[in-house]
């Protein structure tokens, strides 16, 4: 049995990560501060390299922004979240919305081959070729 005490401590825990506005508008700052850096030093002959390898944090930072935006959990208000993955999406070169009824789905039908989008196509026979890449990518 847990205690008051320990249920009390346990509710200022999950409080702490609840969507917070502040925090969402500093990170997404920070992030607009990266993706301009890895543009700025891309269209530089000497700033190229570390620009590619700073662009491509800032797109997998983005799908990172746009996961959170996608479950409503980077801002407190559904608008903001909407916003903010519509935003996101254009970096991860994957359209908010469609994603986000996909993702959805894949919450509600976790473990169901058959159902969840995100693996049906495994329960048919696969060309050999998509093997070959869904191994490489394993790997």
């Amino acid at each position: 049995m847990i205690s008051d005490q320990d249920f009390q401590n346990l509710a200022l825990k999950v409080r702490s990560l609840e969507a917070n506005t502040r925090a969402a508008i500093g990170e997404l700052l920070i992030h607009f501060f990266i993706v301009c850096s890895g543009f700025v030093l891309s269209s530089t002959t000497p700033g190229w390299l570390p620009g590619q390898i700073i662009l491509g944090i800032s797109f997998w930072r983005s799908f990172a922004i746009l996961h959170a935006a996608g479950h409503r959990a980077f801002f407190p208000g559904t608008f903001m979240n909407a916003v903010t993955g519509i935003l996101c999406s254009v970096f991860c070169f994957i359209p908010f919305y469609t994603w986000k009824d996909i993702h959805e789905a894949h919450h509600v039908w976790t473990g169901w081959i058959d159902l969840d989008p995100t693996t049906s196509e495994l329960q048919n026979e696969l060309p050999r070729w998509k093997k070959a890449i869904l191994n490489f990518c394993w790997k």
